[in-house]
């Protein structure tokens, strides 16, 4: 396989995004900038929201690499209505099989750790993960994921406050191909699922429709969509909130790619 063949479909591609939560009125709500490397590797994301004509909120975010492994987020996030400016960066660790083992979040990009998350691995999988959500080095949450034959992590339990118990579990179906095709959710492990998501994929692989049913009761709250063209790049996201036949917001993707 050639270098170009090897590529990721988005990689030395910059995309234009325009989001409209009113599809109805014509009038572009947010402006998106989303730029990738030679590598396929996310560089930079930029959204302008607007409200009334008016440039309302501003947010950008920076990725860093080395050696092709991202080692640190920046970002800052604007706003004149509240008024805030806040900035905030995440730091990445690896080891020496260039997997991700530690990752620290400044939540003031001040140099100061407010969160850590720690990654255990095992036969080359992942396997756990553990939080310190408050700074003193104390986990706070664990995860632990178990897999199925094919290598799929089919059930993830969640300890969300570190003391030893789950408390909820999600279960996770793929397809022959690998590909996710169901979500569910036990929030409360009492063995009752409270949340499920349904994907759908076209015959490239390209996820077409996210189904999400937040009651469980058999049919879809929530229905999102995806249209690819050239490369199999997405250049339409609609959202129908409400699953009712009537697209909510959209936004509309132009790729530049080099």
């Amino acid at each position: 396989m050639s270098e170009d063949e090897d590529r990721l479909p988005y990689a030395d591609c910059t995309a234009e995004g325009a989001y409209d939560i009113h599809p109805e009125d014509d009038l572009v709500d947010q402006y998106q900038l989303v730029s990738f490397d030679h590598g396929g590797n996310l560089l930079s994301m930029a959204f302008r929201t607007r409200f009334d004509s008016e440039p309302t909120e501003e947010w950008a975010m920076e990725n860093i690499y080395e050696d092709g492994l991202l080692v640190q987020v920046d970002a800052e996030y604007w706003s004149n209505v509240l008024p805030v400016r806040s900035k905030w960066s995440l730091y990445y660790e690896y080891d020496e099989e260039g997997r991700e083992v530690v990752a620290e979040n400044d939540d003031r990009s001040d140099g100061s750790v407010e969160q850590t998350t720690w990654t255990t691995y095992e036969d080359g999988v992942l396997v756990a993960q553990e939080k310190d959500k408050t700074g003193d080095l104390v986990v706070d949450e664990s995860t632990v994921l178990l897999y199925d034959e094919a290598g799929n992590p089919v059930e993830i339990e969640i300890d969300d406050d570190g003391d030893g118990s789950t408390d909820s579990r999600w279960f996770q179906d793929f397809d022959s191909s690998g590909q996710l095709i169901v979500e569910e959710l036990d929030a409360d492990v009492d063995s009752t699922l409270d949340f499920r998501m349904e994907h759908l994929w076209d015959a490239e692989g390209l996820q077409v429709e996210v189904a999400t049913d937040s009651d469980v009761d058999g049919e879809a709250d929530q229905i999102e969509n995806w249209q690819h063209g050239d490369r199999g790049l997405v250049v339409r996201y609609s959202l129908d909130e409400w699953a009712d036949g009537t697209v909510d917001e959209t936004t509309a993707y132009t790729w530049t790619c080099h």
